[in-house]
């Protein structure tokens, strides 16, 4: 009997497997293959040379072996290596694409691109579209721009360069603590830790703190009280470059219930559970801002987002279903169904 070729292989495999998944493949015959789903939620790049060949995630892993040259696999390729060549195959048909907008948002190095879209680039832009919508009358004198660390810095530059602020370090990141979103214990013990606040910076100002998301709330809680407590600002106005979270990610990112999140909290109980096509209204985020004590709050819109990332075609190339609750396959939305199933145990996972 004929043996399959890997392309055959993971053709067949891909119309078992639903959701994200980046495989690399090596056999005992001394094949290399690299996978990325269908859909292409997770980034993938390669880069082949004068006989050199390496792959990865992100293409700041592959930018010390060459200036230019490094290629994404786009969704449903896989790169196969064998007796010294390097073919791209089509494995599976990519008949729609969701790119995890949270990659340009939060995850991914800013020095990488993807989808040639370059990461410092959007995130910069993130905070130019904040910037755009600001109702606050700020001067240099009163006002000052402090990132969250460290991936907030291009969208908190961004912005102050947009509104004629200057933008500083008023917060430093110990580097020895981890990402609190994904952590056990408490929040509130690791935010304090995970911050030292620089006073001369923020004292009697009125700072505006620019983010990337919140997710539960408990880290910016303790990070604005915190803040409050030590730095002695004048106010704090908080503003997040992504768009409210409303939904469990349900492709790889260990992300809450939809109860633990703050937004649908602070969301009526008819409509947090329901899919939305818009931004979520001005009487959510009031009752955020006052949850977590802010003079003001301000997020960035669906629109906004996607006008950052600048895909060709939009919304139709991005995976947004833990801000509006459309998945773009069949068992994310089967997952959708079990958390709403799920609503009122805050400490049980969609997916337990």
């Amino acid at each position: 009997k004929k043996r399959k070729g890997l392309d055959e292989v993971f053709g067949n495999l891909s119309t078992i497997l639903d959701g994200a998944y980046s495989l690399t493949y090596l056999n005992a015959e001394g094949q290399i293959a690299m996978i990325r789903d269908p859909i292409g939620f997770r980034p993938m790049c390669y880069l082949e040379k004068d006989g050199f060949f390496a792959g990865a995630s992100e293409s700041c892993a592959l930018a010390p072996f060459s200036e230019n040259g490094i290629k994404d696999v786009k969704p449903g390729e896989m790169i196969l290596v064998e007796n010294d060549s390097v073919e791209v195959k089509r494995y599976a048909k990519n008949e729609k694409t969701a790119h995890c907008m949270f990659e340009w948002v939060y995850f991914a190095n800013p020095s990488s691109t993807m989808e040639q879209r370059n990461v410092y680039e959007v995130r910069w832009n993130l905070g130019k579209e904040l910037a755009k919508h600001e109702t606050l009358k700020t001067n240099k004198d009163d006002f000052i721009v402090v990132p969250v660390p460290d991936t907030s810095k291009p969208a908190a530059d961004g912005y102050a360069n947009e509104l004629g602020l200057v933008s500083m370090e008023g917060l430093l990141r110990n580097r020895y603590i981890g990402r609190t979103f994904i952590e056990n214990g408490s929040r509130y013990d690791m935010a304090k830790e995970k911050y030292s606040i620089n006073k001369r910076i923020v004292k009697g100002k009125k700072v505006i703190l620019v983010d990337d998301s919140i997710v539960r709330g408990t880290t910016s809680k303790a990070l604005i009280d915190y803040l409050r407590k030590v730095g002695k600002p004048k106010e704090i106005h908080f503003r997040v470059s992504c768009p409210p979270l409303m939904f469990p990610c349900f492709y790889g990112i260990d992300m809450s219930t939809i109860d633990e999140l703050i937004a649908p909290r602070c969301t009526d109980k008819k409509e947090r559970y329901e899919p939305r096509d818009g931004d979520v209204s001005k009487e959510v985020v009031e009752k955020v801002r006052k949850e977590l004590g802010l003079d003001s709050l301000q997020y960035q819109s669906l629109n906004g987002l996607v006008r950052s990332i600048g895909l060709e075609d939009g919304a139709k190339k991005l995976c947004m279903g833990c801000l509006v609750g459309k998945y773009p396959t069949e068992y994310g939305k089967v997952l959708l169904n079990k958390a709403i199933e799920q609503k009122g145990k805050s400490k049980t996972r969609t997916y337990a």
